[in-house]
């Protein structure tokens, strides 16, 4: 793209990648894609190594890929911290923002939209971390 403007909204954004995205055929072979690559000048083996970092940053970082140690882990939460559910939702979120540490990212969730559930299970995070640190839940 030698239009290089500024984007303006998100909207331009997906736009943008839209034109771009229809722009790359469909390929059904890797030798129609290694092809396809290298007739636009890309690097396979670069791409292939980005790809990799990618995917391995990815599996360590996200909880769905944890390994047994951090299972391990997990199920020391629950032996360490309780769950609190009975608790009621507004004393669970106000543990919560009483107890949260400054650098604690909510995953850019509302907690006022959270489950009493979720909202249990948050503050159990928040108590281990507590612990952890030697803290207490006030």
């Amino acid at each position: 793209m030698k239009n290089n403007q500024d984007t303006r909204n998100d909207k331009e954004i997906l736009n943008r990648f839209d034109v771009i995205f229809n722009s790359v055929p469909e390929l059904q072979s890797d030798e129609e894609i290694d092809m396809y690559l290298n007739e636009n000048d890309f690097d396979i083996q670069a791409l292939k190594e980005k790809g990799n970092d990618f995917a391995e940053k990815l599996m360590n970082e996200n909880w769905r890929f944890m390994s047994d140690e951090n299972t391990d882990q997990e199920t020391s939460i629950e032996n360490i911290a309780p769950t609190r559910l009975s608790m009621g939702r507004e004393w669970l979120i106000q543990a919560i923002q009483r107890n949260a540490p400054k650098n604690f990212q909510f995953a850019n969730r509302n907690i006022k939209d959270l489950t009493p559930k979720d909202l249990a299970s948050l503050l159990q995070e928040i108590e281990f971390y507590l612990i952890q640190n030697g803290k207490v839940l006030e």
